[in-house]
């Protein structure tokens, strides 16, 4: 019975639902016709039945005698009942939609623009984590987000499509995006700063390429870590001083992307799917390259771009081919600027990484 149902869905879900508008706006028609005299129908005014009315018997007067036939009507009749059960099965049996909304900063977080979920019968779900970030209960919020993740997974199936929108702290954003992976249809949405008062999906333009992210390796010759540090910058430069704690954990290796231009750094600046997976596409095989060739063990990952795309970042890494890798907040007023992060891969007991105070570095 299950394989039948879910046979059954896959082809409703193929169905267009104008064509379905359609076919039961003319069968429906056809029906009104075999079972109500034209002079009646004449009279007819929803609809615009009255007029299709006097058309037939103006101009094919001998037409209306073939809705007389009982062989054309029971075509008729059963075409219109398959049509309707089919509209029904399709609405019945419409692709679910799970809208996770994740906050880490403020309970008073825009909502998304409804008609991104038009057709979806839509579930929504509340990563809300206020009150544990700003008691800096770290280890209890990345708990808290694991058992949502990890319910949401659950619900998920072939037919489930993942809606994600948020302002958080971009560990936990990455972590939430590892988990949840690319292996469902994830569907991110992304508020302009100038523009909206309401988040909604990321474009599905084609690339124009304008947009161009540039990798630099810089080796540690002295050193036999087996960690390097990755940078990754969209929104805002990272500055040498701010990554200063780094240096002075001697990794074997460091390796920076950011924009060719300074102009082109934003908040809004990655706003199509093609961008994003042009520029993750880059950044996954630079760091691939580099860890299979010095066998990194853990990857210290600084992020400066959209929540959004730092989503879709950690939907790219496999936890079963890449390294451990540990995300870091940025604090503008700390004096070390990324004081924290989170592994991707540890348990929330043990996810949380501290940095050492910095004193006196040259």
């Amino acid at each position: 019975m299950k394989d039948l149902i879910k046979k059954l869905r896959k082809i409703v879900s193929n169905l267009p639902g104008s064509a379905l508008k359609l076919g039961l706006t003319i069968l429906g028609t056809l029906t009104l016709f075999t079972l109500v005299d034209i002079k009646k129908l004449k009279e007819f005014e929803l609809w615009n039945i009255s007029n299709i009315a006097n058309t037939i018997d103006n101009f094919f007067p001998k037409f209306y005698v073939v809705f007389g036939n009982n062989f054309v009507k029971i075509v008729i009749y059963a075409l219109f009942v398959i049509f309707i059960f089919l509209s029904i099965c399709k609405f019945v049996m419409r692709s679910k939609a799970i809208v996770v909304k994740h906050s880490t900063f403020s309970n008073s977080l825009s909502t998304y623009d409804e008609r991104n979920l038009f057709g979806y019968s839509v579930k929504e779900i509340d990563i809300n984590l206020v009150d544990q970030m700003n008691n800096h209960d770290i280890i209890n919020a990345i708990s808290i987000q694991d058992n949502v993740i990890r319910r949401i997974l659950k619900e998920c199936d072939e037919f489930t499509e993942i809606f994600y929108y948020g302002i958080a702290h971009i560990p936990l954003i990455f972590r939430a995006g590892f988990q949840i992976g690319d292996e469902g249809q994830v569907h991110l949405l992304h508020k302009y700063r100038d523009e909206q008062s309401k988040f909604k999906e990321i474009s599905n333009d084609s690339d124009n390429y304008i947009l161009q992210l540039l990798g630099q390796l810089t080796n540690n010759p002295s050193s036999t870590s087996k960690e390097m540090l990755v940078v990754v910058a969209t929104s805002l430069p990272v500055s040498n001083e701010d990554l200063i704690v780094f240096r002075k954990n001697d990794m074997c290796c460091e390796l920076r992307f950011e924009m060719e231009k300074e102009s082109m750094y934003g908040f809004d600046v990655i706003d199509s799917y093609a961008i994003m997976n042009r520029l993750r596409s880059g950044i996954l095989s630079k760091i691939r390259e580099v860890f299979f060739y010095k066998d990194i063990q853990r990857i210290h990952l600084v992020l400066a771009t959209s929540s959004d795309f730092a989503f879709f970042l950690a939907q790219g890494f496999s936890e079963h081919h890449d390294p451990e890798i540990i995300v870091y907040q940025y604090e503008r007023s700390s004096s070390e600027k990324y004081p924290w992060g989170i592994s991707n891969k540890l348990p929330p007991e043990s996810a949380v990484i501290y940095q050492p105070i910095c004193e006196n570095i040259d």
